[in-house]
This record gives C-alpha cells, structure tokens and sequence, in this order.
C-alpha cells in the first residue's frame, strides 16, 4: 500500500480534486513510483520489488 500526503491551502473543487488524484496516481504508476518497480528492496528472504 502508498499512502500520499498532499498539504494544500484551502479548499479544492470536483475538478481539482480529480486532477490532483490523476497527477498523484500517475507518479505513482510512472513517474517517482517507477523507481521501486526496478529497484529491489532488500528483505529477509531475498529482494522485494514495489509496485504502487
């Protein structure tokens, strides 16, 4: 599980909150996310690999 944390002043429409969670969803699929899927995390019994 991926948790983000977004700290914003005031409050967001429908449509800005849609745009804020397509952006969010997108790093985490493409963007600053990508990095775990091809970066293992060493674990006890081997390596993980991350995919949020």
């Amino acid at each position: 599980m991926g948790v983000a944390e977004c700290q914003i002043k005031g409050e967001l429409n429908a449509h800005e909150m849609m745009l804020s969670k397509n952006w969010v969803t997108g790093q985490a699929a493409d963007g600053a996310g990508e990095s775990f899927k091809q970066n293992p995390i060493k674990i006890e019994d081997g390596e993980n690999y991350v995919s949020l």
